[in-house]
């Protein structure tokens, strides 16, 4: 016997709301704002030397958006149009071999960095956190 899981979203919409103009149906309209929008990129950002592994907004404006990756930097902008950096730190020093996460916390006054500190043999990695404080000029706050 076999068994089929199914994941159902269930979606409370607005009665009254109306399908633009030309659409056929909800059904059409989904697939034609899922498969068929328009993706232009705005901006490129080429600062990072090697992969981008963690990417992360500082709250629901998105006013700051931080980078990190493999090359151990971390680099924070002001969204724009243009975008503009603000912020850069290398954990070169710390010993990282790497910065793999970022995020911001809910307000978007902390911004947490996770990153990995050495590999044994067994590929099993150690880690590190640090924690800057966006609005005292990024200083470190916790390591």
């Amino acid at each position: 016997m076999r068994i089929l899981k199914v994941n159902v979203l269930i979606l409370q919409l607005n009665p009254n709301l109306a399908l633009p103009p030309g659409a056929k149906g909800w059904r059409s309209e989904f697939r034609r704002l899922h498969w068929s929008a328009p993706l232009v990129p705005a901006e490129e950002l080429s600062d990072h030397s090697l992969e981008v592994t963690g990417v992360a907004f500082s709250n629901a404006d998105g006013e700051l958006l931080a980078t990190c990756g493999k090359d151990n930097q971390l680099f924070v902008y002001r969204t724009g149009p243009p975008c503009r950096m603000i912020f850069s730190y290398c954990f070169d020093f710390m010993g990282w071999f790497s910065a793999e996460k970022c995020a911001f916390n809910n307000t978007g006054s902390k911004l947490m960095v996770a990153g990995v500190l050495a590999m044994d043999i067994m590929a099993r990695a150690k880690g590190e956190i640090v924690v800057f404080d966006v609005k005292d000029e990024f200083e470190i706050c916790a390591r």
